[in-house]
């Protein structure tokens, strides 16, 4: 956890950071496309993505928006 929050560096308006799960390789972070960081295993990304979308996330319309959008991502991709 510390790895990645160390990673975080002050931002501009219009910058963008992601967090994407990298099979094999752990979760990145990326800031405009820029990796930042990564930090390996499946269960730390699981546990990350948890706090957003999980079952008692931080926000409950955060998460449902979340997984809205990657519902949306999933049928447009098809």
């Amino acid at each position: 956890l510390e790895q990645l929050h160390r990673a975080y560096v002050d931002v501009n308006p219009g910058d963008r950071y992601a967090l994407t799960y990298l099979p094999g390789r752990g979760l990145e972070l990326a800031l405009n496309g820029r990796p930042l960081a990564v930090v390996e295993g499946a269960d730390f990304a699981r546990a990350y993505f948890a706090i957003w979308t999980g079952e008692a996330p931080i926000d409950d319309g955060l998460r449902n928006a979340l997984l809205a959008g990657a519902r949306k991502a999933r049928t447009a991709a098809r």
